[in-house]
């Protein structure tokens, strides 16, 4: 009778647990080539726009060699990705600022497949902010992105919103750039049975910000409805939101009586401030939080920054840090999620769930 218990509780654990597998992710990039911008606008540059392509071009090479530190990453990257599911990179993927529609188009392209190329498996792109900066960019990336989706998740996609199940998880790609706040909140209840609900966007949905801890979505003044009803959604989903923009790794954690989000940064473009990932991870509380530079100056201010702050200060319960830059593997399994940072040989792991 016993062994019969054993063999019954077998079956019931293998039809109703959720499959483990992993995934690669990547954060910012800002592809860039100094031959992918107008004479005008090179010329036109600012001091703060010379120091960014010196950046860009530091991280993926003068003349595009292998050796340069973001197509090493790529190598490593794509390399670990051979035993994932699949992986995707959370935007700012180029950087913008061509100066035509044409050259705009050629970065996308370029970006797109330059990115792409070491990844076995299917890959997914979500928006930043840079694909839509420049002359004729907003075009350019519909006519080089829209195609690419379309065919790698065999859709005909009429945004860059789009969402996916995944051996029992939800993985919600959204454009926070241009955020459809309604559509996610659709796709949010659709997928209320998951078992963990991914969020992929480019903007954190919690303030972090390296330079302003307002970079969220809605996060201007008159947009509290428009906030509360994403936190509220979020919340009741149990999202893990994977995002980019602030150019930090990190890891921030908000907890309402609706339930809990998860938030994680990643980045993936070297400079010479962001070598690589450089010491170990820094780990708090809201104390933690509230001591970092962008947040502790916000709440300094008189203004409006202060305010917004205080409306996630009581709800934070986690915080971590890791300096420098690199890729991501994310693993999932019914025992919880983890997610590995990793450099040019470093890795650091943080419990996410």
């Amino acid at each position: 009778m016993k062994k019969i218990f054993i063999i019954l509780l077998f079956w019931v654990l293998a039809a109703f647990g959720g499959e483990s597998y992993e995934l690669v992710w990547l954060g910012d990039m800002h592809y860039d080539a100094r031959e992918l911008h107008t004479e005008k606008y090179i010329k036109n540059m600012t001091d703060k726009n010379k120091a960014t392509l010196a950046r860009n071009l530091h991280s993926w090479g003068e003349a595009g060699e292998a050796d340069a530190p973001s197509r090493k990453l790529l190598a490593l990257a794509g390399e670990a990705a051979r035993s994932a599911d699949f992986a995707f990179q959370i935007g700012d993927f180029a950087h913008g600022h061509a100066g035509s529609r044409e050259l705009a188009e050629r970065m996308y392209e370029e970006a797109i497949a330059t990115i792409r190329a070491p990844f076995e498996k299917p890959f997914y792109f979500a928006v930043g902010n840079h694909e839509y900066k420049g002359e004729g960019a907003d075009v350019s990336l519909k006519n080089t992105l829209f195609p690419y989706l379309n065919r790698e998740l065999n859709v005909t996609l009429g945004s860059f919103n789009f969402a996916f199940s995944h051996k029992g998880d939800a993985y919600i790609f959204w454009d926070s750039a241009k955020p459809d706040l309604a559509w996610l909140l659709d796709a949010l209840a659709a997928r209320k049975d998951a078992r963990y609900t991914f969020l992929v966007t480019h903007f954190p949905v919690l303030p972090v910000g390296e330079e302003k801890a307002g970079w969220v979505p809605f996060g201007k003044a008159g947009k509290a409805s428009e906030r509360k009803a994403l936190l509220d959604a979020l919340c009741e989903s149990r999202a893990i939101v994977l995002c980019g923009h602030i150019h930090e790794q990190t890891l921030l954690e908000y907890e309402s009586k609706r339930g809990k989000i998860t938030q994680i940064s990643a980045f993936s473009l070297f400079g010479p401030k962001k070598p690589m990932i450089n010491g170990e991870i820094k780990e708090g509380g809201v104390e933690l939080y509230k001591a970092k530079k962008s947040v502790r100056e916000g709440l300094e201010d008189d203004g409006y920054l202060a305010r917004l702050l205080g409306e996630y200060i009581p709800h934070i319960t986690r915080y971590a840090h890791i300096d420098g830059a690199g890729y991501c593997v994310l693993k999932v399994s019914d025992e919880g999620v983890t997610n590995e940072f990793r450099g040019l040989g470093e890795t650091r792991i943080v419990k996410v769930r």
